[in-house]
């Protein structure tokens, strides 16, 4: 009975330590969404990214055996979605296109996005351990009739959603180091919605954003303000902000505190690269080649944070592709 009570309390305890994070990130976000979503953007966008990329590294098997087939095709899709997805945003930002083309470009992009994920998600309930996913043909098709009727809503949705991806990425990890936080943590996470909700409550009855000037515009832009033109623009800004910490906090924070005893920068302990030193330096290489990036992308917000926002929310899709074979293979 004590053992029981105290097992209580530790979770009690656990959640109340979650729902106390989600809903002072929410407090702090309502106060300045502007500068949170500057700051959170300069501060963790490029350091984010490369620790995302040295748990993926971590995760890879040692050989890729029945996985390689399906490996081979997340790969090649994560490339060529990422090379069109950057080739539609030149055209569209120099004018290459018009207005109409630009909107048949990006409802193809969609579709070849979500006919993949389909054709990767139908590959893998195949594979061991076999799933039962009768929804997934008949959901993807009505995927690919709404992007062709609002192709913009669905790119704005997936930029609301892809955050919390990062949510599922962390109950795997509770649940591989940690299972006793992963139910307070389930319950927590009703917290979420919650702090939207009152994002949206308060936003709608807060003055409108302050400034004009192209970087608040940006801010808006990609937090879809163009395009869910009905939400006040504070609200919308407000909630990216809010799921974009929380993005953040489970790559910068939370993962890497679960990962007790591993240096990220050591190639040996990635099972992929165990068996040769070949493999070892070429990740590493990798490894060092992340490093200069993030401290470019730091550089070039310093000088321009405009337009390297810009870029990076272009180039970013890579990883967000990347997020979706991963997490297939953990389902």
């Amino acid at each position: 009975m004590i053992t029981r009570a105290m097992d209580g309390s530790a979770a009690a305890w656990s959640a109340a330590a979650f729902v106390g994070a989600f809903v002072l990130l929410a407090c702090g976000v309502h106060a300045a969404p502007l500068g949170v979503s500057l700051s959170a953007g300069l501060l963790f966008a490029g350091p984010h990214n490369w620790l995302e990329a040295r748990y993926f590294l971590g995760r890879m098997p040692g050989r890729f055996g029945p996985l390689a087939g399906f490996s081979l095709a997340a790969a090649g899709g994560v490339a060529v979605l990422t090379l069109a997805f950057i080739a539609y945003a030149v055209a569209v930002r120099y004018e290459w296109c018009g207005e109409q083309a630009a909107i048949t470009l990006l409802a193809g992009w969609n579709s070849t996005l979500i006919l993949w994920v389909a054709g990767l998600a139908d590959w893998r309930r195949r594979l061991p351990p076999k799933r039962d996913w009768p929804w997934l043909w008949p959901g993807a098709f009505v995927l690919l009739s709404a992007t062709w009727f609002a192709p913009y809503w669905i790119n704005v949705a997936l930029v609301y959603l892809h955050p919390l991806v990062a949510l599922v990425f962390l109950d795997r990890e509770l649940r591989r180091s940690r299972s006793v936080w992963r139910v307070p943590y389930r319950w927590a996470l009703m917290a979420v919605p919650v702090c939207l909700a009152g994002l949206a409550w308060w936003g709608g009855r807060a003055e409108p954003l302050p400034g004009d000037d192209m970087l608040a515009a940006r801010l808006q832009s990609h937090a879809g303000a163009e395009v869910w033109t009905w939400i006040p623009p504070r609200v919308l800004v407000a909630w990216h902000a809010y799921l974009e910490l929380l993005h953040y906090g489970v790559w910068v924070v939370a993962l890497p505190a679960l990962a007790i005893g591993v240096r990220p920068w050591r190639m040996a302990t990635v099972p992929f690269a165990r068996r040769s030193e070949r493999r070892q330096r070429g990740l590493a290489t990798l490894v060092v080649a992340g490093i200069g990036v993030m401290v470019a992308l730091w550089a070039g917000f310093a000088i321009d944070y405009t337009t390297t926002r810009d870029i990076y929310f272009t180039v970013a899709v890579f990883h967000v592709l990347a997020e979706f074979p991963m997490l297939l293979r953990f389902v």
